[in-house]
């Protein structure tokens, strides 16, 4: 049985969905959303043409940090030092979170340093933005 790539969307949706209960956020959270890839991958140009202005132009984007990382198709995930200093401790939860050698774009979801959703490709993105706006509404009301 072939699943259609909505179909497919639609499961890892609910699947990463269903977890979001269990995560708690606080006003303090900080909620990364880490994207790694660069020019040579077009998928990853077009979703910086076309997803990354919605995403910030996202009601929840104060509460988030994003962070983009140029990173070349062939290359795995950066090296602890080769990363940003803020995620230098969270290098290992985003190789296991991207569960992948390489390619591009890679893409993680990540609470107060512990990965929640991520892969590779842009459907990885698609597939954890429910659980993103979630967390980003949960932060906002615990600030309240």
């Amino acid at each position: 049985m072939r699943l259609s790539a909505a179909a497919i969307f639609f499961f890892l949706s609910i699947a990463v969905h269903a977890q979001s209960g269990a995560i708690a956020v606080h006003k303090t959270s900080v909620i990364d959303v880490v994207y790694m890839g660069d020019k040579d991958c077009p998928p990853c140009v077009e979703w910086k043409l076309t997803t990354l202005p919605k995403l910030q132009a996202a009601s929840f984007y104060p509460q988030i940090r994003f962070t983009e990382i140029k990173k070349p198709i062939p290359d795995p995930v950066p090296a602890a030092d080769k990363l940003p200093e803020h995620l230098r401790p969270m290098h290992d939860e985003l190789v296991r979170i991207i569960n992948r050698p390489r390619g591009s774009p890679m893409v993680a979801l990540l609470v107060d340093g512990k990965a929640v959703a991520g892969g590779w490709g842009r459907e990885a993105y698609f597939a954890f933005l429910p659980e993103l706006e979630e967390l980003a509404a949960r932060k906002r009301a615990a600030a309240k």
